[in-house]
């Protein structure tokens, strides 16, 4: 049975907060709201949660305060402040006690999900099986080495650190429809057209790389992503 992800949800705004908290709700997250951060702190020693989310401007623990205590109760907890002012010092700040990730309001509810996602994804990598080779078609990707290698363990293709980790990302989620949003986020913590241009690159580089591998397909989805397989 999966584990049920708990989001501690901490902000002022009462109609905003309870709005986010029943979004995620629906899309199948356990949320403790509370509108203060020093209530989120209590909260969150008496139950640790899985992920943060902490507005900046609340009463008697701001968002920084309350990242500060998270943060030596816990160092691994992904935290993700929200603002409503897009000051570089307000993120640098927010950077600097702690948060892995500031985000300023308004934002799409789409897009807290999907870092909700990523932030999923890397907590369940030290409990999973440590795969570093997959077998694709009659060549091995070595994760480790960065490299592709024929059946007679010779290099066939060097893969920089981006390739890399789209490849692997690919192969982690093989035979599944990937939104490119998710694959942005997930590699390069962001999505804007000039970061889209450099990821159509790098998934050209590795279609070029695996082209001599008849069975193995990265396909375009139009309008939604890719898929690749099979594995």
């Amino acid at each position: 049975m999966e584990k049920i992800i708990k989001i501690l949800l901490a902000h002022a705004d009462f109609y905003f907060g309870t709005s986010i908290k029943k979004i995620m709700e629906n899309n199948g997250y356990y949320v403790t709201y509370v509108c203060d951060g020093a209530t989120a702190f209590k909260v969150f020693q008496k139950t640790p949660h899985d992920i943060c989310l902490l507005d900046m401007r609340m009463p008697q623990k701001n968002g920084f305060e309350t990242t500060k205590l998270i943060r030596q109760y816990s160092e691994s907890v992904p935290i993700l402040l929200l603002t409503a002012r897009s000051y570089d010092e307000d993120k640098i700040k927010g950077y600097k006690v702690g948060a892995d990730i500031v985000l300023c309001q308004p934002f799409p509810m789409e897009e807290l999900l999907m870092r909700l996602n990523v932030f999923i994804r890397r907590s369940k990598r030290p409990n999973e099986t440590n795969t570093n080779i997959y077998t694709l078609g009659a060549s091995t990707f070595d994760i480790q080495a960065s490299r592709l290698f024929n059946k007679d363990g010779d290099e066939l293709h060097y893969y920089t650190c981006r390739q890399r980790e789209v490849l692997q990302f690919f192969c982690e989620n093989h035979n599944k429809t990937i939104r490119r949003e998710e694959l942005l986020y997930h590699v390069w913590g962001k999505v804007d057209f000039f970061v889209g241009r450099s990821m159509d690159v790098v998934i050209n580089k590795i279609r070029k790389s695996l082209s001599h591998e008849p069975s193995v397909i990265l396909e375009t989805v139009h309008g939604i992503g890719y898929r690749f397989g099979p594995l």
